[in-house]
């Protein structure tokens, strides 16, 4: 689950330099490149230039799948023909090496260069930081492809990457930088179980007051016999001996788990009925109930308190974890955390839609995208429901911070970007009055009289050029370290991406 980053470009010295922000792009030709539905959750599609239609890259699970699929056999001397360049149309195509090991490589089609994918993770990887961003309008023009089944379809068979020699299914995950990962023994047997199992609230007479506490606790509760939950919280734990964690890393690495749990797109929010924690990780897949169900089994198992904060105006779910009450959202004693995007603790998704939840900045100006972050108005009126005591989450301070500093660098990047304006405005007036000092000089240069009269002004004007040009350039190099610093922290705030 990829979310919408806006990232700025830095500048580079030009008198005639056009301001660019790495914003939205809506382009007549994407054929064979991976594109990002900024405007959605930041899901990842490939666009294949055989046929035009686009795939799902939802994980690593997807890449390998694709690469399977749609890869073109080629020969060694083919590859070694195009170290520099492929030809123009293999452009977006998946190479394999045959005569080797079947060694994929993508050929960029920005620069033909052909990039070696690697595992499925480095694929994942490397086509993700390759991506482009576009609307939810140009994608809608682009029709999907779903006969290469999703990850979450493929047996534990068919996807050995996903299991290791003990038959235990493998979570892989990523959280400021370091990878993660823990194994589950999940049956088949126990998932039909919980499958199987009630989902319906049931009541004789009058409805309860309290009946969605009775019906959230239905599904906070392990069978007997079920020590999951348990099992991911001891491998957290020794996760948090081994990486040196403080509580509260730990809770965010925990966090960075459930989020990375694949959003279930097909199931639908109105009609559909939550899944127990069980089978959201048998399945790989969940929507806000289904993870905020897994997420507050785990956190109550680390010993912290924890509730669910029902949203019901908006359809939507989320953790509430103990806090600071400065930190809680609704006077209730509890931080929201987000479980179907990369968003850290105490940050409030904005924009909410059927498949998950995204900020919503404004890209025309990148002013405000973290304006409203902590700000919950729009949720409506919130249930927090099935809520136990514990210990407390401290970390949110930090968030805030952050948060701080992110506004104060848009903030400053804007009034940088203006001067900077300026100072191009001057240098573009300065080069016009040169051309037309050069002009008169032509036209005297037959009269060294006239031109020597004229030389003294030139020059005295061309060294004034030189100063604001020195003067453009430091403002410049300012703006490029304000943009370097600005971009560092949005991968800060997006620690888990």
């Amino acid at each position: 689950m990829l979310m919408k980053n806006i990232f700025l470009k830095s500048l580079f010295v030009s008198l005639f330099f056009v301001f660019g922000f790495g914003l939205v792009v809506e382009a007549a030709s994407l054929s064979g490149r991976v594109l990002l539905q900024v405007e959605s959750r930041g899901e990842a599609w490939y666009l294949n230039p055989v046929n035009g239609k686009r795939y799902f890259l939802g994980r690593a699970a997807d890449a390998a799948k694709i690469i399977r699929a749609l890869g073109l056999g080629v020969t060694n001397k083919d590859l070694s023909n195009w170290k520099a360049k492929a030809p123009a149309h293999l452009a977006g195509r998946i190479l394999l090496q045959v005569e080797a090991r079947g060694e994929a490589y993508y050929v960029n089609p920005v620069n033909l260069q052909l990039v070696y994918l690697g595992s499925p993770e480095t694929a994942f990887a490397i086509w993700n930081k390759l991506a482009l961003g576009v609307s939810n309008k140009t994608l809608a023009t682009i029709s999907p492809d779903f006969n290469l089944a999703p990850a979450s379809s493929v047996k534990s068979s068919e996807a050995p990457s996903l299991i290791n020699q003990a038959g235990r299914e493998v979570f892989k995950w990523k959280y400021r930088g370091r990878d993660y990962q823990l194994s589950l023994n999940l049956s088949q047997q126990t998932y039909n179980d919980y499958a199987g199992s009630s989902k319906v609230y049931t009541y004789y007479g009058d409805l309860p007051a309290n009946w969605h506490e009775d019906y959230y606790k239905m599904f906070l509760q392990a069978r007997s016999g079920d020590a999951t939950i348990k099992d991911i919280v001891g491998q957290l734990k020794y996760i948090a001996t081994k990486e040196l964690l403080t509580d509260d890393e730990l809770v965010n690495v925990t966090m960075a788990f459930v989020q990375s749990i694949p959003y279930d797109h097909d199931k639908n929010l109105e009609t559909g009925k939550p899944n127990y924690p069980y089978e959201t990780l048998f399945r790989r897949l969940g929507v806000c109930s289904d993870k905020t169900f897994l997420a507050v089994m785990i956190l109550r198992e680390l010993g912290y308190g924890a509730a669910v904060i029902d949203l019901p105006e908006v359809n939507h779910a989320a953790v509430g974890i103990q806090c600071p009450e400065r930190f809680a959202v609704f006077g209730s004693g509890y931080c929201y955390a987000e479980t179907t995007n990369y968003l850290p603790i105490s940050v409030i998704a904005q924009n909410f839609g059927n498949n998950g939840v995204v900020l919503a900045p404004d890209s025309q100006s990148l002013a405000g995208q973290f304006a409203n972050v902590f700000k919950t108005g729009h949720l409506g009126r919130p249930e927090i429901l099935q809520k136990t005591k514990g210990k407390q989450y401290t970390g949110s301070q930090a968030t805030y911070d952050l948060v701080a500093d992110l506004r104060q660098l848009e903030s400053d990047l804007a009034t940088s970007r203006n001067y900077l304006n300026n100072l191009k405005n001057d240098l573009a007036d300065r080069v016009s009055d040169l051309n037309i000092w050069q002009t008169k000089m032509e036209a005297a240069k037959n009269d060294i009289g006239q031109y020597n009269s004229l030389v003294q002004t030139y020059n005295n004007k061309v060294n004034q050029y030189k100063e604001a040009y020195q003067r453009y350039k430091e403002q410049l190099d300012d703006y490029n370290a304000k943009v370097n610093l600005y971009n560092s922290q949005i991968e800060n705030f997006y620690p888990s991406k």
